[in-house]
């Protein structure tokens, strides 16, 4: 039985909050790397949309639903706060770090050999299918969405003076609305 029909069963008052991909996966060392070389290599197709979401965000999402619990008991939201192919990531890297940055599609057999049946699984269902929330309808802004703070840096990535993160500047609001 997953989480979700558990607390379903138990008939108490609560808010289900499914994320999306962390956008901190960029910073898994080989990828990092292979981004700070010029390359993003990546088993998800170029032109496959990818959602991610910064973890400070799900705590953002997490700490309203608790503040607000009228607004929020009941719903199931899968929260995302940015939808980018590998092609657009890499265009995005390349203006934050000031040089091109390339992707490169990873084999999803290697991905099998390599890591293993629940990595290649899990990167077909990328592919395939992905995750699918939908982001205007969330209805969450903030002075600056995630996606917009990704692009225009708020960080820096090792061995960088390219600016460049996933964390919501500090003080920005975020309205929940209907």
């Amino acid at each position: 039985m997953g989480i979700e029909n558990y607390i379903r069963q138990l008939g108490v008052p609560a808010t289900i909050l499914r994320r999306v991909s962390f956008m901190e996966t960029y910073h898994i060392l080989e990828v990092e790397v292979g981004i700070l070389k010029g390359k993003l290599a990546d088993p998800i197709r170029a032109d496959k949309p990818y959602q991610t979401i910064a973890t400070d965000d799900i705590g953002a999402f997490a700490a309203l639903a608790f503040s607000r619990p009228k607004d929020f008991i009941g719903l199931e939201l899968e929260i995302a706060g940015s939808e980018l192919t590998n092609l657009e990531a890499a265009k995005t890297f390349s203006l934050v770090m000031g040089k091109p940055i390339k992707f490169r599609k990873l084999s999803l057999p290697l991905i099998r050999l390599f890591l293993g049946k629940e990595f290649y699984q899990m990167f077909r269902w990328f592919n395939e299918a992905g995750y699918k929330a939908n982001i205007p309808d969330l209805s969450v802004t903030t002075q600056k969405s995630t996606s917009t703070v990704w692009r225009n840096g708020c960080g820096k990535m090792a061995g960088t003076n390219a600016d460049f993160g996933f964390e919501l500047l500090k003080g920005d609001p975020i309205i929940y609305s209907n």
